[in-house]
């Protein structure tokens, strides 16, 4: 559903009494009292629900970096290369092994991405103060961490110019335009049969506002809970354990 097509389907909802249920709002700007609210809900309500995760498959998007001793350790995520037009990346969300270990890939770009090896993800809370320690050696990096500002930072310090390939996030998108489409953004976005999980929670949100609508918050709530499970089946990295798999040594 595009962001007017959701916007009449709470209208339809909730039933406020503006118009015919469904039939209302004909655009999403310019709209003032319980159809502005709605219009606003449904941005709102979509904006959450993208960050419900950090990890949401439908938002992740595969990219690279070119790590070079120019660059110095930290990088950007300005830095990094999205091959979906129009789309920018928030932070990184690093692939898992089987047996739950974070890890991204990187080669010396001059050989290839058939020398491919890993990279290992280390917390923030474990690198401070031992990985960003006194001088650091130089030479492929073997480790790297997510700072608290979202920049990635490498360690060893990179001798040569790295590619490195990970998942990144994308950065959420706001609704804007009586077209837009949470089905279009980023490049898979959120499948069209899931679309109903933004109009419960806008509803939700309405009700949260009228003390009187306790009923309609417990019935959009069971829904979107309800969506939300089916969601997370789908589109959550499935964990598993898998001693035989190794470390790609």
């Amino acid at each position: 559903m595009t962001y007017l097509e959701l916007c009449k389907h709470v209208h339809r909802l909730i039933r406020p009494g503006e118009g015919d249920p469904g039939t209302v709002p004909s655009a999403v700007t310019g709209q003032t009292g319980i159809l502005g609210e709605i219009v606003y809900w449904v941005q709102r309500a979509w904006l959450d629900i993208q960050n419900e995760e950090a990890e949401w498959l439908w938002a992740q998007l595969q990219c690279s970096l070119s790590v070079t001793l120019v660059g110095g350790r930290t990088y950007a995520m300005s830095s990094v290369t999205v091959a979906e037009a129009g789309v920018t990346v928030e932070k990184c969300t690093p692939m898992k092994l089987r047996d739950g270990r974070p890890f991204g890939l990187i080669y010396l770009t001059s050989d290839g991405v058939g020398y491919q090896q890993p990279v290992w993800y280390v917390p923030y809370e474990d690198w401070r103060g031992y990985f960003d320690y006194g001088t650091r050696p130089s030479g492929r990096p073997q480790h790297f961490t997510i700072l608290p500002d979202r920049r990635l930072q490498f360690d060893p310090t990179p001798d040569a110019t790295y590619t490195f390939t990970c998942d990144f996030k994308a950065v959420p998108q706001t609704l804007a335009a009586n077209s837009d489409d949470p089905a279009a953004y980023p490049a898979s976005g959120l499948p069209a049969a899931y679309h109903d999980v933004i109009a419960w929670r806008a509803v939700k949100m309405y009700a949260l506002t009228r003390q009187e609508a306790s009923s309609l918050y417990e019935m959009a709530d069971r829904e979107e809970r309800r969506l939300l499970e089916k969601m997370r089946r789908e589109f959550l990295p499935a964990q598993f354990l898998d001693e035989a798999l190794g470390d790609f040594a």
